[in-house]
């Protein structure tokens, strides 16, 4: 793109001493679009990531010349976040706009490193003196032949020419990433074939396009439309923290995972935003974060452990629609950026599948995939190439228990503990009941269902008393949405339970099978005021984001509208549901079905008591002979 008639006079009347210096300049304007100037304002939440306008939010033309004398005084290309990676709170993830959204008018240098001058790398970033294969270096920057290099170098010159979004999507985690090393992600993932990597930045930066607007959903829970702490619950995974080369580990207890009722929770789409958010915010905050403070860490890559023991076929299929979207974005929009994949725990026959499969995967992906069986044997293994430090102690390392970072991480911050119970009815005359206990006076619990089952549902709380069981409140929740698009129904409980005490919430549904999330929140008393008001603001200014629908506080029992539901006895609940099952049941019997099956057994009941009356009546003839 050609420079601007007024920035190319501005260098032309400029006192320059020589020809050489000026074309140095224009040299710089040919991989500049003057018409892609952007100016982002700051986020307001994160006073370290802010930017004026000295330090180049809206960039000139200068800025983009390679000369060293040009560049003296220009201000680094990338971000500082001052988010902490072992941690993940809402605020921080509101603030928080990741380089990748951040960053000046021109991203590449105009000319390519020399290939002797290509950042080196610490054996890999290896671990602990491991031995690794050479397939693990192929087309790293420090290990690329001569034919690789030259590639390289054509793929830097085509993306000077492109456009910032162009360059942008190269940089899929900001410019933190160092030029050469976020090229050859892009060139490993299609062999160094530079048309076919063209044409993959290309897809990616059309397939992004509607995530880049929302910079990439900063705030988790607002790209689920529900606390992210609840969608964790459902999926167990937690950072575990750094392994010995510098890599975020990750670890996941596959087991515990409920992806059939996400559904109750959150739709499709905010499952795809909210791993937009996980891969540019979270896993790209927690890379960042390690590269400003380590300046030897240079691959941008992750570990991941999957615990499989226990693993159902049923869990597998259920988690098979959602992980298909994830892999999409993955391999599209964030390629190359797994460091390794070790399953631990895995059956026999796991292992029987994965050897079969293997052979038809690419040799450098399948090398970065382990399987193991024993405990000892992995227990070991993760130790020698994590470190005990950021394994948790239940998998044979020093830190923190795996339930210890999964309670933390389900738990929102302004809460004592919650506790998320999956609930599903197979029919209609299942129950399912739940235990909260508060321990003390200043504790207060908040019960919420989500679902999207379109029956309704009957939620009964009762107080468990030594004198016997009271009924504290009904609540009836019903999805009132039609089609998978709809954001599922949420039903705050109207009445908040006050501690010490023990309490039950029985679940039943007349209607048939169905599927909800019961959540129960335990907070302060004194911030339970403070949590309502906030709590109904934020609804009422994220309906653009989240349609939470509120069912009315009356309860019907028995086809009669309660608005104030008294507390009773047990046994008269008991009687109230019997009658109301009584009355459904000979609403059934009105239809013609029903009737003609009651008239058949009613005339074989005639013929067996007509039998046996003959017969009496045969025997009482002979005696009276």
């Amino acid at each position: 793109a050609k420079p601007s008639s007024a920035s190319l006079n501005k260098f032309k009347n400029s006192p320059m001493t020589s020809p050489g210096q000026r074309m140095k300049v224009f040299k710089g304007f040919s991989c500049f679009n003057s018409d892609a100037i952007q100016t982002i304002p700051p986020p307001s939440s994160n006073p370290s990531s802010s930017l004026n306008e000295k330090n180049g939010v809206k960039r000139s033309p200068k800025s983009t010349s390679v000369d060293s004398e040009l560049r003296e005084n220009e201000p680094p290309l990338h971000v500082h976040f001052s988010r902490s990676a072992d941690t993940e709170n809402s605020s921080s993830d509101c603030g928080s706009i990741p380089a990748a959204v951040v960053m000046a008018s021109t991203i590449f240098q105009s000319k390519p490193k020399p290939r002797e001058d290509l950042a080196p790398i610490i054996h890999r970033q290896n671990s602990g003196g491991t031995t690794v294969s050479a397939s693990h270096d192929w087309g790293y920057p420090e290990h690329l032949s001569q034919e690789q290099y030259e590639i390289y170098v054509k793929f830097h010159h085509e993306a000077c020419q492109r456009s910032l979004d162009f360059q942008q999507t190269i940089y899929s985690f900001g410019t933190v990433e160092t030029e050469e090393f976020a090229l050859c992600r892009w060139l490993r993932a299609r062999k160094f074939d530079l048309e076919k990597t063209i044409q993959m930045v290309e897809e990616a930066m059309e397939f992004r396009k509607e995530a880049a607007k929302h910079h990439f959903f900063p705030d988790g829970s607002r790209a689920l439309g529900v606390e992210k702490s609840i969608f964790y619950a459902l999926y167990p995974e937690v950072f575990g923290g750094y392994t010995k080369n510098g890599f975020p580990l990750f670890i996941i207890k596959a087991c515990d995972a409920d992806f059939s009722k996400v559904p109750c929770i959150t739709t499709m789409t905010g499952v795809i935003n909210f791993h937009w958010h996980s891969m540019a915010h979270v896993l790209g905050g927690q890379l960042r974060d390690r590269a400003l403070a380590d300046p030897s860490f240079k691959r941008f890559e992750a570990c991941t452990v999957v615990d499989v023991e226990g693993v159902s076929v049923s869990t597998a299929l259920d988690s098979l629609s959602i992980l298909k979207e994830w892999i999409a974005i993955d391999q599209l929009c964030f390629p190359e950026c797994l460091h390794s994949f070790i399953f631990i725990n895995a059956p026999a026959t796991f292992s029987a599948v994965w050897r079969v499969c293997r052979t038809f995967i690419d040799p450098h992906t399948a090398s970065k995939v382990e399987i193991i069986s024993k405990k000892a044997v992995w227990q070991a293994r993760l130790i020698e190439l994590f470190g005990a430090e950021s394994l948790p102690s239940d998998y044979g390392g020093m830190a923190s228990s795996f339930i210890e970072k999964y309670e933390a991480r389900t738990t929102d911050g302004d809460l004592r503990s919650q506790v998320i119970h999956p609930v599903f009815l197979r029919t209609a005359w299942s129950w399912a009941t739940y235990d909260f206990n508060l321990n003390s006076e200043d504790e207060v619990l908040e019960l919420v269902v989500l679902t999207n089952t379109q029956r309704t549902g009957t939620f009964t709380v009762l107080e468990r008393r030594d004198s016997g069981d009271e009924v504290i409140q009904v609540v009836e929740v019903k999805h009132s949405g039609q089609g998978d698009d709809q954001q599922p129904t949420r039903v705050n409980f109207p009445q908040t339970l006050n501690g010490p005490g023990s309490f039950q919430v029985r679940v039943n549904c007349s209607e048939g099978q169905g599927s909800w999330v019961l959540v129960g929140k335990v907070c302060d008393k004194s911030r339970h005021a403070h949590r309502r008001d906030a709590s109904t603001m934020i609804m009422r200014s994220e309906r653009r984001y989240s349609n939470f629908h509120a069912i009315s506080q009356s309860v019907h029992l028995a086809g009669e509208e309660v608005r104030n539901v008294e507390p009773r006895s047990l046994s008269t609940l008991r009687a109230t549901l019997r009658s109301m099952a009584m009355s459904q049941q000979s609403e059934r019997l009105k239809t013609p079905l029903f009737q003609i099956l009651a008239f058949i057994v009613a005339l074989v009941i005639h013929d067996i008591l007509f039998y046996f009356m003959i017969q009496k009546t045969q025997y009482s003839l002979k005696d009276v002979k």
